[in-house]
């Protein structure tokens, strides 16, 4: 089938019909309108939970009954997550409340109730159905709310404790790229992808995906950290990360002059 205009114009109006890109779609709307919100109308962020809440039955509204909205859909989806998450930052971020977040009393009964949530509803998914995986979010959204916060949840605790007994130090790296990480990843990982079958012949399954997958992380953290040595962080943010900036720069990081060595 050719590709005509109307194809490209669903990358907004429609992601979901073009591929796998619709999350940085939604991303994209569900900042804007949170941060007009917050800005012009000076919403709480209490307030704008609750206003995830109602948008967030908006969309359950929409799936159950297999309506068409759009890329609003996926905005009224997920904009309670977005929400919720500059609610809570403030309450995580604090030093007092460390130790709550990283005890074993917390993260043991998450675990629990993770790993039988996800068992249920996976078996669930599995079944015979039209919606492929995404039976539950399509056809049980509340149940998929929760199970949805039970994971999120799981996985702060366990964040907290690696932080706790200092494990597994370097995926801190990866956690502060983790937005353009996001935003990059499936574009590096096709591109990965092509390089390495077409260009190196690798056809052993676990050794591409091993590849692809670390390509999809490494390449975007190295992308970004070179484009704000040469100037060029205004891909990334409208202001520029001073510290940084300026960090990469006294440390000759992606440097091509070489370096003199000093004459005894």
């Amino acid at each position: 089938n050719a590709i005509g205009p109307d194809r490209y114009l669903k990358l907004l109006t429609d992601p979901r019909q073009t591929g796998h890109f619709w999350y940085l779609n939604a991303l994209f709307c569900i900042g804007a309108i949170y941060a007009a919100l917050k800005a012009t109308l000076k919403l709480k962020p209490y307030v704008q939970v609750i206003l995830g809440l109602v948008l967030y039955s908006v969309s359950a509204y929409i799936h159950v009954n297999d309506l068409n909205a759009g890329f609003l859909t996926d905005v009224f989806e997920y904009y309670f997550f977005f929400a919720l998450g500059d609610l809570i930052s403030n309450v995580m971020l604090d030093d007092k409340n460390i130790k709550s977040f990283s005890s074993w009393k917390v993260f043991v009964p998450l675990l629990v109730a993770f790993v039988i949530i996800q068992y249920y509803f996976t078996e669930i998914n599995l079944r015979p159905n039209p919606y492929s995986d995404r039976f539950v979010e399509q056809k049980m959204p509340f149940f998929f709310l929760v199970e949805a916060l039970v994971g999120c949840t799981t996985s702060v605790a366990f964040s907290f404790l690696l932080q706790k007994y200092k494990l597994f130090t370097w995926i801190r790296i990866v956690g502060y790229h983790s937005l353009f990480i996001y935003c990059m990843q499936i574009i590096v990982m096709t591109f990965a992808r092509i390089f390495f079958q077409s260009f190196l012949h690798i056809t052993y399954t676990p050794a591409l995906i091993m590849l692809v997958w670390t390509s999809g992380i490494v390449l975007p953290i190295f992308f970004y950290n070179f484009c704000l040595r040469f100037n060029l962080w205004w891909l990334y943010t409208y202001k520029r990360p001073v510290k940084q900036v300026d960090y990469l720069r006294a440390t000759n990081i992606f440097s091509f002059r070489r370096q003199e060595v000093p004459r005894a």
